[in-house]
């Protein structure tokens, strides 16, 4: 699996994990703060990725070093990647985090129309997108003629197409599968 995605993926669940638990600022930070012990002691870290270890052994070691000062979810989230054999992906993981926390959570999002929209029309389009997907977006808009009505928005990799070609599309698509009965 590409080392991006895992990244993502595992950054993804542990903010939301912290939103729920300790907080997403004191687990990013947290975060943070283990990513320096393991780039300012790399033995404490190779010996974390150690194949021939028992993982009891370095759940023991895990607990000394990080248990004090750190939040639960941190912790929890470590004995997680170890268990997963996740731990060597722990910077990357790291780093995703910290940008992401950084930038806002904002993300960008593509809105295609087919005719110019009016600023309070995309505004509320871009807050209805915001809410619900949690999120805050940085929306970019595109003029598409062949779209012929409605909109279609790429938020990562979530499409909404309210379009009405794509409605066209799909009314075609059942009239094709529907049994015509001729009447006798």
């Amino acid at each position: 699996m590409d080392r991006d995605i895992l990244a993502k993926r595992y950054g993804d669940a542990f903010l939301a994990f912290t939103k729920e638990g300790c907080g997403i600022e004191k687990g990013v930070q947290d975060l943070h703060d283990v990513n320096r012990i393991f780039r300012d002691n790399p033995d404490f870290e190779n010996f974390l990725v150690t194949p021939g270890i028992n993982d009891l052994e370095k759940i023991e070691i895990l607990d000394r070093v990080i248990r004090n000062g750190f939040s639960d979810e941190v912790h929890f989230f470590l004995k997680l990647l170890l268990a997963k054999g996740r731990l060597d992906k722990f910077s990357d993981i790291a780093e995703y985090v910290r940008i992401v926390y950084s930038h806002g959570k904002e993300i960008d999002a593509l809105l295609k129309v087919s005719y110019p929209l009016d600023t309070e029309t995309i505004r509320r389009i871009k807050e209805l997108i915001e809410k619900k997907l949690n999120k805050k977006i940085h929306l970019y808009i595109e003029l598409d003629s062949e779209l012929l009505g409605g909109i279609y928005a790429k938020v990562e990799n979530i499409l909404i197409d309210g379009s009405v070609r794509r409605r066209l599309e799909d009314m075609k698509a059942k009239l094709l599968a529907a049994k015509v009965v001729y009447g006798t």
